[in-house]
């Protein structure tokens, strides 16, 4: 979920790893504001995993998912772990179905209304409580404070 777009919306990049990696990605300019990047969905993401995994950036490298440092730290069991990455895809999927076609799932579900207490008129109940149980998820399995992104706007880039 970290590479398909689900995560993040951006990657950052060094200088060094935009060279190496031009060829396969499309490296998206530094500004005042903003370090060079990539776009999630990786275009390195093949069907057998990361077609670059031995020149992949750091950021990629370092990343682990608050799931995977609880399964490291033996806080949770194999089959615990799979349960629950299994839960959330299936509402990313879900909620695939409903959202605008375009680019990876974290920029098409920026396009909602914030997922607040009362189901935005626009938005379709069970569309409005699969985002809000995907955010509860993405909280408590997988993401940190300090991974949270500031703004679609801003690089994503997760702890490392």
């Amino acid at each position: 979920m970290c590479c398909d777009g689900t995560l993040f919306a951006y990657v950052p990049v060094t200088d060094e790893e935009a060279r190496r990696l031009r060829h396969r990605l499309t490296i998206l300019p530094a500004t005042a504001k903003v370090e060079l990047r990539f776009e999630q969905r990786c275009a390195a993401l093949g069907p057998r995993g990361c077609d670059v995994y031995d020149e992949r950036p750091q950021t990629c490298s370092r990343f682990k998912c608050k799931l995977l440092r609880r399964l490291e730290a033996g806080e949770v069991v194999f089959q615990d772990a799979l349960d629950r990455v299994a839960q959330i895809v299936a509402v990313v999927d879900r909620l695939d179905q409903s959202l605008p076609a375009g680019k990876s799932f974290y920029f098409r579900k920026a396009l909602l209304p914030e997922v607040g207490e009362r189901v935005p008129k626009d938005v379709a109940p069970e569309v409005w409580l699969d985002l809000k149980v995907l955010d509860i998820l993405m909280r408590r399995e997988l993401r940190e404070p300090a991974d949270e992104p500031a703004e679609v706007g801003n690089s994503g880039r997760p702890a490392g």
